[in-house]
C-alpha cells in the first residue's frame, strides 16, 4: 500500500516537478499522477490506457491525499508538543531544589509547569489530537480505498475491459460505465468514512475487501489480457513490493531536525537508543547514591545526583512516549510482513503462464493490500502521545 502520508504509509508527498531531482522518491506513480507516468503507460500499454487513465479518480485521490498529509502533520506536531511540554513540567518539579532562589526562577517554573500540565491534559483527553487524528485516518482510508478500487477493476471487470478494446465507441461506453461505478463507490464512502473507520479499527472490526461485483472473467483469447497482466505487474505488484522495501530503508534523506520524516527503522533506533541511555544514566545515579549511603557523600553532591537521576528518567519516559505515539516498531513489523507477502506473490506471478492462476494471484494481492491497510489504521488509531 503506497501511503504518502502512509503506511502504509504510510508518509511524504512528492515535491513539485519543477523542484524534483533525479534522486527524489516519486509517490503514487501507480495511479499515473504525473505526466511522465501517464506518457509511459500510454506507450507501454496502449490497448488499455483508457482503463489505467482515470482523471476523475486522480482528482479525488489528490483531494484526500492533501487532507491526509495535512492532518497527519498536525497530529504529530501536537503530539510532540504535548509530550515535550509535559516532560518540561516534570523536569521543572524534579530540578526545583537546585534552581537559584530568585523571583524569575519561581515565575519561570510556574509557567513551565502550567503549560506542561495543560498540554498533557489536552493530549490525554483528545481535545486536540482526536479530531485531527480522525481526519488523518479517514482521509488515508479513502485514498487507499480509491487505489484499491482502481486496481480491483482490472481483476474483476474482465468482460467490460475486453469489450472496451474493440473501438472508440466502446471506449466511450466503458468510460461512461466506469463513471457510474465510481459514483456508486463515492456514495457508499463519502460522508460515511467515520463509520468505515470504526468498522476497521474496532476489536472485531472488518470491512469488505472487494469494491467491485464478483469477477466476470476474461475470455481465453482476450486481446487485452496480456497487457492487463503487464500493467498490473508493473503498477501494482512491483509498486507495492518496492514501496514496502522503501519504507524499511535504513538511510535518511532528511536532516536531523526533520525527525518525523526519517524512516521508521531510524526513528526506532534513535528513540529506543536515547531512552536506553537515559535509563542507564538514571541507574548509574542510583548506584552513586547507594555508594554514598554506604561510604558517605556530601549533602550538596547527593542533591545534584538525586536530581539528575529523576531528570534523566523523565526524559527517558518522554522518549518512550514519543515512540508509542509514532509506533515505528509496529510500522516496521507490518512492512516486513507486507514485503514478504508481496514478494512471494510477485515471484509466483512472474513464474506462471496460466491466465487463471495469474488472475487469482492478482486477487490475493488485493486481499493482502486490504489487510495491510487495516493494520495501518488500527496501529495509528490506538497509538497515543500520553506521558504517563
Amino acid at each position: 500500500m503506497n501511503r504518502s502520508a502512509l503506511s502504509p504509509g504510510l508518509d511524504q508527498s512528492a515535491p513539485p516537478p519543477a523542484l524534483r531531482t533525479p534522486y527524489d522518491h516519486i509517490f503514487n506513480d501507480d495511479l499515473l499522477m504525473n505526466d511522465r507516468d501517464l506518457a509511459f503507460a500510454s506507450s507501454a500499454f496502449p490497448k488499455i490506457i483508457h482503463v489505467l487513465d482515470n482523471p476523475r479518480l486522480r482528482e479525488k485521490f489528490a483531494e484526500y491525499e492533501k487532507e491526509a498529509n495535512h492532518a497527519r502533520d498536525w497530529v504529530r506536531r501536537l503530539g510532540f508538543s504535548a509530550v515535550i511540554s509535559a516532560a518540561l513540567a516534570l523536569l521543572a518539579v524534579a530540578t526545583k531544589p537546585v534552581w537559584p532562589h530568585t523571583p524569575w526562577a519561581r515565575w519561570m517554573a510556574i509557567g513551565v509547569e502550567l503549560g506542561g500540565m495543560l498540554a498533557a491534559v489536552m493530549a490525554a483527553t483528545g481535545l486536540i489530537l482526536g479530531p485531527w487524528k480522525r481526519r488523518w485516518l479517514e482521509s488515508r482510508l479513502m485514498t487507499e480505498r480509491l487505489r484499491q478500487w482502481h486496481f480491483q477493476l482490472l481483476a474483476r471487470r474482465g468482460q467490460q475491459i475486453e469489450a472496451s478494446c474493440k473501438d472508440a465507441n466502446e471506449v466511450a461506453n466503458f468510460e461512461k460505465e466506469r463513471a457510474h461505478w465510481l459514483d456508486d463507490f463515492l456514495i457508499a464512502h463519502e460522508g460515511q468514512l467515520e463509520t468505515q473507520l470504526e468498522k476497521l479499527t474496532s476489536e472485531a472490526g472488518h470491512a469488505e475487501t472487494w469494491l467491485h461485483k464478483p469477477a466476470n472473467g476474461y475470455s481465453n483469447d482476450s486481446a487485452a489480457l496480456e497487457q492487463v497482466f503487464q500493467a498490473y505487474k508493473r503498477l501494482r505488484f512491483d509498486h507495492q513490493r518496492d514501496y514496502a522495501i522503501y519504507k524499511l530503508r535504513t538511510s535518511r534523506d532528511a536532516p536531523f531536525w526533520q525527525f518525523l520524516k526519517w524512516p521508521a527503522k531510524l526513528q526506532m533506533a534513535a528513540l529506543s537508543g536515547a531512552a536506553t541511555v537515559c535509563f542507564a544514566c538514571a541507574l548509574g545515579c542510583s548506584a552513586v547514591l547507594v555508594w554514598g549511603y554506604t561510604f558517605g557523600i556530601a549533602t550538596n553532591v547527593e542533591l545534584y545526583v538525586r536530581t539528575w537521576a529523576v531528570a534523566v528518567a523523565v526524559v527517558g519516559a518522554a522518549l518512550r512516549t514519543l515512540q508509542d505515539g509514532l509506533a515505528p516498531d509496529k510500522e516496521i513489523e507490518r512492512y516486513k510482513d507486507y514485503r514478504g507477502r508481496t514478494s512471494q506473490l510477485c515471484d509466483r506471478f512472474e513464474h506462471t503462464i496460466d491466465p487463471k492462476e495469474r488472475l487469482r494471484l492478482m486477487e490475493e494481492l488485493e486481499i493482502a493490500s486490504g489487510d495491510e491497510m487495516r493494520g495501518f489504521l488500527r496501529t495509528h488509531h490506538n497509538a497515543k502521545f500520553v506521558l504517563a
